[in-house]
């Protein structure tokens, strides 16, 4: 009774397979990274007294980290305003012996904000280089994903 349960719940989906779990993991992972930045780029955008070229600078400083789950590709600044375009990486595994999954996503993404006392910085989708910059933890990407994908 037991096992024609498990069959049953099986069949209808419930269960996710290692691989679709190890995706999900990714994507939150790589968002996870987008939003410490996006944090990074607002305490930035509310330092007082910076020109556009301190600005810069400062993004820059604040954007460009250790290489290994996320990658400046530039920072632009005009009036005060501050676009920084980024790639976010994510890893996920799931399972194990058999079912082990490994799966590492890229989101594409600017951060932007205005300099300001209360500023915030806000998140939109980018689309991703052709060649995407490397990472130190691996060399591929299974699959680019947007900040709309689930």
């Amino acid at each position: 009774m037991v096992l024609g349960s498990l069959i049953a719940v099986a069949g209808c989906g419930i269960l996710k397979d290692s691989g679709e779990e190890a995706r999900e993991i990714a994507v939150e992972a790589a968002r996870h990274v987008l939003e410490e930045n996006r944090d990074s780029l607002t305490a930035v955008l509310r330092q007082e007294g910076r020109d556009d070229q301190r600005l810069r600078a400062a993004a820059e400083e604040a954007l460009t980290g250790s290489g290994d789950w996320y990658a400046l590709i530039g920072v632009t600044t005009a009036a005060r305003q501050v676009e920084a375009r980024m790639v976010f990486y994510g890893r996920g595994e799931a399972g194990g012996g058999g079912t082990y999954k490994d799966y590492i996503v890229a989101l594409c993404a600017t951060i932007s904000g205005t300099a300001g006392p209360g500023a915030e910085a806000r998140a939109g989708d980018l689309t991703c280089p052709g060649t995407l910059p490397s990472s130190r933890r691996f060399s591929s990407v299974n699959e680019i994903v947007t900040l709309g994908d689930d």
